[in-house]
């Protein structure tokens, strides 16, 4: 499972000895967690995270927080900022999807009063990453997970959408 909570199954045949290829599955799938797969914890990325965000001034965005609940968007997100945790929070009524990363980097969603704005800090703009790969979503149809496929090397696993030429990230080996 990744990072953001997307995952899913992939069928590869062998191509030949140096190389597998295949694609997801769009399926409901399920995992139990790897008890050696360690993810940091919340908490300590989180508190800084909210401390400077009043200090930051918010943009409007066009993407719909009900967006960031459809699957196969966050696992377009999930290749594009691997390593990054989201969770969602309330703060003084204002709801909130928060994105972060072990690098201090982070961002935000807030839905106030019917004004959807985003927020972002330390050394990665993290929302301009996921509002550049929701702008390339919505520019692939909104793709599901089937359509995605992965190479597999001895060198990386390779991702890509509808053909092993256009390349869209990486999985972590």
């Amino acid at each position: 499972m990744g990072s953001l909570g997307a995952y899913g199954y992939v069928r590869v045949r062998i191509e030949s000895p140096e190389m597998a290829r295949g694609r997801f599955i769009d399926s409901t799938v399920s995992f139990m967690p790897d008890r050696d797969a360690i993810k940091p914890e919340v908490g300590p990325l989180l508190r800084p995270a909210i401390e400077r965000r009043n200090e930051v001034d918010g943009a409007p965005t066009n993407v719909a927080p009900a967006m960031l609940a459809v699957p196969s968007l966050m696992w377009a997100i999930q290749l594009r900022l691997p390593g990054t945790l989201t969770v969602g929070l309330n703060l003084n009524g204002t709801p909130a999807r928060w994105f972060l990363h072990p690098d201090g980097s982070w961002a935000t969603l807030e839905v106030d009063e019917k004004r959807v704005r985003a927020y972002q800090g330390g050394p990665r703009e993290l929302w301009s990453a996921v509002e550049a790969t929701v702008s390339q979503w919505l520019g692939d149809g909104c793709p599901e997970l089937s359509r995605y496929g992965l190479t597999v090397t001895p060198e990386k696993n390779t991702v890509w959408i509808d053909s092993p030429s256009r390349q869209v990230g990486a999985l972590n080996e």
